[in-house]
Order: structure tokens, then C-alpha cells, then sequence
């Protein structure tokens, strides 16, 4: 009978045993399942996030970008306004004038003793340069004219100089019928309005 009683309660173990097994592998796979489910949602979260902030970051970037263009259109009007003005250079009998009015427009003449040259175009201010966009070339002596179309950009650098004057040189402007150089910086003064 010992031995009978022995294998029932071996029996009777085994069954609690499997029955905890069982139920320690149910419990594991439970964690298991629910840890998997914490990874996929925390994926799917910082998806989520990220393709938030990029949203924003393209609303964001596109709304500084129309501000950063409206802000250097403004700047473009008010620098080419407060360019607008006439200033000269006179060297002996030559005299080279620069005018630039504040709706883009400019001119540059250059006159001596017996012949004019006026070049006419826009302008664009830029930070220590002027772009003069020239359209055209009208030169004469005396009576006689000859109109020319032209399209090309010259350069010409500035530095405010005293009160109205400006400092410009270029590698681009005809030297004047003395044949000064206009690469070397030159002083032009203002003329009133």
C-alpha cells in the first residue's frame, strides 16, 4: 500500500507541477505578447511623432522662407529708393555723371570737350554694389547721335562717402576721355535735387 500511496502522491506532484508549468508558460507568454504590443506601439508612436514634426517643420520652413522673401523684396525697394540720386565726378574737361531714380531706373554719361555718351538701364542694389542692367548706348558728337540696344550688367562698387557722396569703382565703366581709370576707387559728389 506504501507503494500505491507513494505513486499517487507522485502522481498528485506531477499534476501540480505541470499545472504550475503550465501556468508559468501561459503568464511568459502573456508578457511576451504584451512586451511585443509596448514595442509596436512605441514604433508606431515615434511615427507618428516624426511625421508630425516634419509637418510642422515644412509649415514652419515654408512660412519663414514667403517672410524671408518678403523681408528682402522690402529691403530691395527701400535700398533702391534711398540709392536714387545724381552724383559726378569731373576730371579736367570731362565729366562722368551717375543717376539713378527710385523707381530702378539709371543712367551713366560721360562728357568731354566734344562728344557724349549716355548708357540707360535699371539698377539693382546690392550690399556694397550696384548692378546697372544697360539697355542701351546713345553717343554723339555735337549734332550727330547714334543709338545702340545693349545688354549687359556692370558692376560698380560703393561706399557711402561723407554726408552724400559716394566712393565707386568698376571694372566695367569706360575709362573717361582723359583716360582715367574708373577701377581705381573715385570720389562722386553729389549734385541737388
Amino acid at each position: 500500500m506504501m507503494k500505491k500511496l507513494t505513486a499517487l502522491c507522485l502522481a498528485l506532484l506531477l499534476c501540480g507541477v505541470s499545472a504550475v508549468s503550465a501556468q508559468e508558460t501561459t503568464v511568459r507568454e502573456d508578457v511576451n505578447e504584451a512586451w511585443k504590443q509596448v514595442q509596436t506601439d512605441t514604433a508606431q508612436l515615434w511615427t507618428d511623432v516624426s511625421s508630425a514634426l516634419q509637418e510642422a517643420g515644412q509649415t514652419i520652413g515654408g512660412s519663414l522662407q514667403e517672410a524671408g522673401q518678403t523681408i528682402g523684396s522690402s529691403l530691395q525697394e527701400a535700398s533702391t529708393s534711398l540709392f536714387a540720386g545724381t552724383w559726378s565726378f569731373t576730371n579736367g574737361k570731362c565729366k562722368t555723371t551717375i543717376a539713378c531714380t527710385a523707381d530702378g531706373k539709371m543712367t551713366l554719361v560721360a562728357e568731354d570737350k566734344a562728344s557724349t555718351t549716355t548708357w540707360k538701364g535699371t539698377y539693382e542694389v546690392k550690399l556694397g554694389k550696384v548692378l546697372f542692367h544697360v539697355e542701351e548706348c546713345e553717343s554723339g558728337v555735337f549734332i550727330f547721335k547714334k543709338n545702340k540696344a545693349m545688354s549687359e550688367t556692370w558692376t560698380l562698387s560703393y561706399v557711402p562717402y561723407g554726408f552724400r557722396d559716394m566712393r565707386f569703382s568698376s571694372d566695367d565703366l569706360p575709362d573717361d576721355g582723359n583716360g582715367y581709370d574708373f577701377s581705381n576707387p573715385t570720389i562722386f559728389l553729389a549734385e541737388e535735387k
